[in-house]
């Protein structure tokens, strides 16, 4: 069994096809272009392209002008017919389905939990870069080895009702919720609206199905309510949840860690059950852990023993952009979350970063968050708390969105208030290259953050490879 064109055309012969694509540029010989129409583009533009580059078949809303070489299935809508044919996939398939959601904290919990079922289960198949949308999700499905065992799908959402729509596809057995925080508030009236759009994916559960919650937060009680007709795992750090840690007779738990340090070592516990495991992550940060009790709640539900539960978390590193350390040229440590921004990734990133060995300093060069509606002015701002609190000696912001922060922080200093944070600002990120790493000592620590819209990843490039 394998995917052939008769999945997208019942009446088609069952012609083998080596997958799916929607871009013509990265095209594989054998593989099937679906002329998916963009904002920006129109596939059908580019199906002599997809041809030239040795297509198996073509999947378009319109014929095409030429004579086409290659069996064509014409249908009203490709995404609809891409959903609809990643669906019977997923079908014929059947593995087990876990899907993940959250404000962040989406595709470290994928990485991880990838990581932790392949020591149990032969094939395991997990959602591919950012692809958790709409287009990418179906993609994902349909990129599905015939043979997998399990599948792990990260499900991502601007506005109400898209959750739904791609749990109908997977129809995940878990579901897993990292947390509810300020992002894509341009869509959303306040965060209960966001909590009430990611416990759309509890509300697609099966009634055996598992929600995977964290305990003890505002928007608990609220998510319980989705997933009542299903059974309830929460995870916290402490004792207040089914799933939680300690720090007993570990090394390398106290917090916060030092620069040299080895990430963290922590107990994973189950309420009412003897048997709990320790585990060791090479990252600090709250949230990892709190990442880690989610896999492993997960994990364990899906029959992985708990000695491989441990392995698997202990060999996980953080994708590229997502908090990972780089180390410099000249000596200093670079905290890469460049990825994506929002207000509460930020606090976990900026609570995360180790304490330099003297006398380097916590640096933070923030770009602005993004989509944040009518508040983002004051949810720039409101970090220059967290700046006080975790001790950030300098900091360079870049954006418009950021100017608000160092507002804050000019009028906080004319106060007296915030003598030791020295501010910069400029209004692009490309404005600081090669600014910044001239006024950098050896032992500072450098966290970069900002949406994937502000492509801070190009100060992240710019620190390492920069010498003093």
């Amino acid at each position: 069994m394998s995917i052939s064109l008769s999945l997208f055309d019942a009446k088609a012969a069952p012609l083998p096809l080596r997958g799916v694509s929607i871009d013509s540029r990265t095209i594989r010989p054998g593989e099937l272009f679906a002329a998916v129409r963009g904002d920006r583009f129109d596939g059908h533009a580019f199906i002599d392209t997809a041809i030239a580059a040795g297509c198996a078949a073509i999947l378009a809303e319109q014929p095409p002008s030429e004579p086409c070489p290659v069996p064509v299935v014409l249908v009203p809508d490709v995404l609809h017919a891409l959903g609809e044919a990643a669906s019977r996939w997923r079908q014929q398939v059947n593995p087990l389905v876990l899907a993940v959601t959250g404000s962040c904290g989406k595709t470290t919990v994928k990485e991880m939990l990838t990581r932790v079922l392949q020591r149990h289960f032969t094939v395991v198949h997990a959602t591919r870069g950012n692809f958790n949308n709409h287009i990418g999700l179906p993609l994902t499905l349909l990129a599905m080895p015939e043979n997998c065992q399990a599948l792990i799908l990260e499900m991502g959402m601007s506005a109400a009702g898209e959750i739904t729509y791609l749990a109908q596809l997977a129809q995940p057995e878990i579901g897993i919720i990292t947390n509810v925080m300020p992002a894509h508030l341009e869509s959303f009236a306040d965060l209960d609206a966001i909590a009430d759009a990611k416990g759309e994916l509890l509300q697609a559960l099966p009634q055996h199905g598992l929600a995977i919650l964290p305990a003890n937060r505002p928007y608990s009680a609220r998510l319980r309510q989705k997933g009542a007709n299903v059974s309830i795992l929460t995870y916290a750090a402490d004792a207040q949840a089914d799933v939680y840690s300690t720090e007993e007779g570990c090394q390398n738990a106290a917090t916060p860690q030092m620069a040299n340090s080895t990430g963290q070592s922590f107990i994973i516990h189950w309420q009412g059950k003897q048997d709990g495991v320790k585990t060791h992550l090479t990252y600090p940060g709250e949230h990892l852990r709190l990442n880690a009790l989610a896999v492993a709640a997960a994990a364990r539900h899906a029959g992985v023993p708990l000695p491989e539960i441990a392995l698997g978390l202990q060999e996980f590193a953080p994708p590229a952009g997502r908090g990972g350390t780089r180390h410099a040229k000249g000596g200093w440590q670079v905290i890469d979350d460049s990825y994506n921004a929002n207000p509460g990734s930020v606090r976990a990133a900026l609570r995360a970063m180790p304490t330099p060995l003297p006398p380097g300093r916590r640096i933070a060069i923030l770009g602005d968050m993004l989509e944040l509606g009518k508040e983002a002015g004051l949810l720039h701002k409101e970090l220059y708390h967290d700046l006080l609190e975790n001790q950030i000696s300098l900091l360079f912001t870049a954006g418009p969105l950021m100017y608000a922060l160092h507002q804050e922080i000019e009028k906080q200093q004319a106060n007296g208030v915030a003598q030791r944070i020295q501010a910069q600002h400029r209004q692009n990120p490309a404005e600081w290259l090669d600014q910044i790493s001239p006024l950098l000592l050896p032992q500072d620590v450098v966290l970069v953050k900002g949406s994937r819209g502000m492509k801070m990843e190009r100060i992240v490039e710019n620190l390492v490879t920069n010498a003093l």
